[in-house]
């Protein structure tokens, strides 16, 4: 099992396949403290208009509803603009947090 680091870390990367697809990665404690800066992000994200959007949550090791609510907003942008989105939310405590929330329809194992 690989280290993750406590604090927060977000990379945006883009790819061309065959529109332009960006890919979230954040990684550490995912919370309201963090949640200005991942808003920040989305409006990049927004800018760049996409045709997808993935959310990958493999090195997130905190959640809470303010990060919740972070994704959602993200997940609105892109449907708004007409791209596909998608969250990975591989861990275990993130699959029930969307569980319990309701929201569990917009996670892929």
């Amino acid at each position: 099992m690989r280290a993750v680091p406590r604090r927060f870390e977000l990379t945006l990367q883009t790819e061309h396949d065959p529109g332009m697809v960006v890919r979230l990665r954040p990684a550490g404690e995912f919370d309201g403290s963090v949640v200005p800066a991942f808003d920040a992000v989305t409006t990049r994200v927004g800018e760049l208009a996409p045709s997808a959007v993935i959310v990958d949550l493999d090195a997130v090791t905190l959640l809470d509803s303010a990060g919740i609510g972070a994704i959602m907003r993200l997940r609105s942008l892109a449907q708004d603009r007409g791209a596909s989105f998608t969250l990975l939310a591989p861990q275990p405590f993130q699959q029930r947090l969307f569980t319990i929330t309701g929201l569990s329809h917009v996670m892929e194992a």
